[in-house]
């Protein structure tokens, strides 16, 4: 990051959505390719969000993994690994608090 001018960056790495315009990322596939060629580990959301300064808020990662107590209800976000969505009290919620598939989902 520092090669490309970014000297405090920030982590874009966590398990909720971001928006990504097509062309900038596309653009930014490019720029690391020039770049950064030998750095398989690289975060592409956290190099996009530095890269074009998109901002954001300081939140704790939502990720929930296996047995973890969570609220009662979903709030903004809420992720899962296989495991967890299929055999936990997390996967339970959020299959009762979103019970019919979205136009995303392939029907059970």
């Amino acid at each position: 990051m520092r090669r490309l001018g970014i000297e405090q960056p920030l982590s874009y790495h966590l398990h909720v959505p971001m928006p990504m315009n097509r062309s900038s990322r596309l653009k930014i596939k490019t720029v690391a390719d020039i770049n950064l060629p030998h750095n398989k580990g690289l975060q592409w959301r956290t190099l996009y969000g530095n890269y074009f300064a998109v901002g954001g808020e300081h939140i704790d990662d939502v990720k929930h993994r296996w047995r973890e107590d969570i609220p009662g209800v979903v709030d903004k976000f809420l992720s899962t690994n296989d495991k967890t969505f299929n055999n936990s009290s997390t996967g339970a919620l959020i299959r009762r608090t979103f019970a019919e598939p979205c136009r995303y989902e392939h029907a059970r």
